[in-house]
């Protein structure tokens, strides 16, 4: 009796787990069927929106974007080519400014001016001091770079190229 009970078990067992392989496998069909219609509804719905595209539309808004562009890039160059210089400072006011502000940094100026000697193309700038030395920069009025750099000593009056 036991051995009956056994198949018996054994024989349901089997056809419940046929029965999970018969429903799975619709549904697994089922869900299959309705990707496959989702999709083609999907399809359908892109291509009737890339189908109402009108030429048209697309041709303007591209000729807008290269007039737009077009603009832009004329803009620009015009900016460019009506840019005005910046005013040069007046040098000699500045040297001037330079030669008040202290009567030791203007004595330095001075004895580097005389060593310099007469010239209306620069002017000169004290840098700062290094130790007992005052630094002096003779500067081109037009573009302000720096021709030379002088080394002042007022205990001794001398100056040196630096």
């Amino acid at each position: 009796m036991k051995k009956y009970l056994l198949i018996i078990i054994f024989i349901i067992c089997v056809a419940i787990l046929i029965g999970f392989l018969v429903v799975g496998n619709k549904k697994n069909e089922n869900d299959a069927e309705e990707n496959k219609v989702s999709n083609v509804v999907i399809n359908n719905t892109v291509n009737d929106s890339v189908n109402n595209i009108d030429a048209n539309e697309i041709e303007s808004t591209v000729q807008d974007a290269i007039e737009n562009i077009t603009n832009s890039v004329n803009s620009k160059i015009e900016n460019e080519n009506t840019i005005e210089e910046p005013e040069t400072p007046d040098i000699s006011e500045q040297t001037s400014v330079n030669v008040e502000d202290s009567g030791l940094e203007g004595k330095a100026i001075d004895l580097a001016k005389n060593e310099w000697g007469e010239d209306s193309s620069v002017y000169f700038t004290n840098e700062g001091k290094e130790g007992e030395y005052y630094i002096v920069a003779v500067r081109d009025k037009s573009t302000t770079s720096v021709q030379i750099y002088y080394k002042v000593d007022l205990t001794n009056n001398t100056v040196e190229i630096e």
